[in-house]
Order: structure tokens, then C-alpha cells, then sequence
């Protein structure tokens, strides 16, 4: 798998809320669990890219620069043509520094930014699987 399809915060099995200290432990876990020393006969993990990903979800700027890569790539996602699954408040989502994040129940999540709320955009699809939800809020002329 390239690191471009790669999530990292699916390898650290993180959610993309997880603090510093969440991601710390995470790493710590499957770098015991997946030790050489516990698997002699193969090598089931690349932990080189292992420590990328912490690497990264720790470091603020990395972090937010891959955040928003992320975000690209779910824009690159299109809203499926049938009936959204379910109208979620905008009230339900988790808010990120530059986006809003809702799980999704395939483990990925849906993100939010603020241009689609400039846009009017009430349509999200999952960059994880074919779910689409509708978000609903409105926008508030200053």
C-alpha cells in the first residue's frame, strides 16, 4: 500500500481526535504487539512507516498538513445519487481546528471544512465507503 492510499490514523487505529498522548500509546501498542522478536518467521508490520505515522499525528504542522490532505481527498469523493442515509446536525460533529469530523459506522469518518459551508454543500460522502449523509445547518449572514 503507498503511503498516498495509506490512512494514518486507520494504521495507528486512532480517530482523527486522538491527543498526542493517544497516539503515543497507539504506536507504543502495535510496536508490541508486532515486535521481531514475537515473530521470527515473518515480518508483519512495516515500521518504518509505522513510525512516519506517529511522526506526523504528533507534530502539529505535519498534522495539519496532512489533516488537510485528507480533507482534499474527500472532496475528490462524490456524494452518491440515492437518498442519504441519515440528516446529521451540524451539532453532532466533533470540530477540528480548520473542520468538523463525524464518524462514519465503516470506521472512517466524514469531514466537514468550512468552504463546503460557504458553498452551501449539505451533501457528504465518506471517503471510506458509498455512505452519503445530508448535514444540516444553516448559514448565518454577519
Amino acid at each position: 500500500m503507498s503511503d498516498a492510499a495509506l490512512n494514518y490514523y486507520e494504521l495507528l487505529s486512532v480517530s482523527m481526535t486522538a491527543t498526542t498522548e493517544e497516539i503515543k500509546a497507539a504506536y507504543r501498542a502495535i510496536l508490541l504487539k508486532h515486535h521481531p522478536d514475537r515473530h521470527l518467521a515473518q515480518r508483519t508490520l512495516d515500521f518504518d512507516l509505522l513510525k512516519t505515522a506517529c511522526t506526523v499525528l504528533t507534530s502539529p504542522t505535519q498534522r495539519a498538513t496532512y489533516n488537510a490532505s485528507i480533507i482534499q481527498s474527500a472532496h475528490k469523493t462524490t456524494p452518491s445519487p440515492h437518498r442519504p442515509a441519515e440528516s446529521v446536525s451540524l451539532n453532532m460533529f466533533s470540530p477540528q481546528e480548520d473542520f468538523f469530523v463525524y464518524p462514519c459506522r465503516c470506521g472512517n469518518a466524514f469531514l466537514l471544512d468550512f468552504s463546503d459551508i460557504d458553498a452551501g454543500n449539505h451533501l457528504l460522502a465518506c471517503p471510506g465507503c458509498s455512505e452519503t449523509i445530508r448535514v444540516d445547518y444553516e448559514v448565518v449572514d454577519e
